[in-house]
């Protein structure tokens, strides 16, 4: 595990937690690690979601089908993030949603009971992990708020300009999006065909310069 700690002190679970304290906490907190073929799934849409994860290695994403099998995609996960806690803390019997490794990939596995509840040998790190996720949750819900925003959009021109936006605000210019197309127009929940045209668009007008997935308003 000693490989993957700066990955692990990236994550805001852990922060304000000494780095020779993360060792006794994982082992604390049951930690497992388990390793996730391609295409494989760290959680299935109908599972009972039973344990926080934190992305190690590779990439994943989370994606949610309806009825019809149309798939809209939720969110990506790299090295670093961590998925599940909403749901475990929600006591969520059947989960909503899958979680896909898109490559091979990595996984810490986090027994939530011992996440949530007072360590019983009183480690003094326990009540930060606690503080901690409280603002993990509230900081996901900001970005369920977001996406929401997104979806509000009428066009996809408001959508892709609401979702580019924000990466300009975030890392300036030029910024690389973490999506390929297809995985775009998923999250935009959109045509990739209709997408591709009005990318073609926005760049003819001058609005827009991109190359592949790296992006800069002009």
């Amino acid at each position: 595990m000693k490989e993957y700690l700066t990955v692990l002190l990236k994550n805001p679970l852990f922060a304000s937690i000494a780095q020779p304290e993360i060792q006794s906490l994982l082992t604390c907190l049951g930690a497992e690690q388990i390793e996730i073929s391609k295409d494989g799934f760290a959680l299935m849409a109908g599972d009972t979601p039973n344990y926080i994860g934190i992305v190690l290695e590779g990439k994943l994403q989370i994606s949610r089908e309806d009825a019809d099998g149309n798939r809209a995609l939720l969110d990506t996960l790299f090295p670093g993030d961590f998925f599940g806690e909403t749901l475990v803390c929600a006591g969520v019997r059947q989960s909503p949603v899958s979680i896909l490794a898109v490559t091979p990939s990595k996984v810490l596995k986090l027994d939530f009971r011992r996440l949530l509840t007072v360590c019983p040998n009183s480690c003094g790190f326990h009540s930060t992990i606690i503080r901690n996720m409280v603002g993990v949750i509230a900081r996901k819900n900001l970005l369920l708020q977001g996406r929401m925003e997104i979806l509000d959009q009428k066009t996809i021109r408001e959508r892709l300009f609401v979702y580019l936006l924000r990466y300009q605000e975030r890392h300036g210019e030029p910024f690389t999006v973490p999506l390929n197309r297809s995985e775009l127009a998923d999250y935009l929940a959109v045509d990739r065909s209709a997408l591709s045209r009005e990318l073609g668009r926005l760049q003819e007008e001058g609005v827009i310069q991109y190359h592949k997935n790296s992006f800069s308003f002009l």
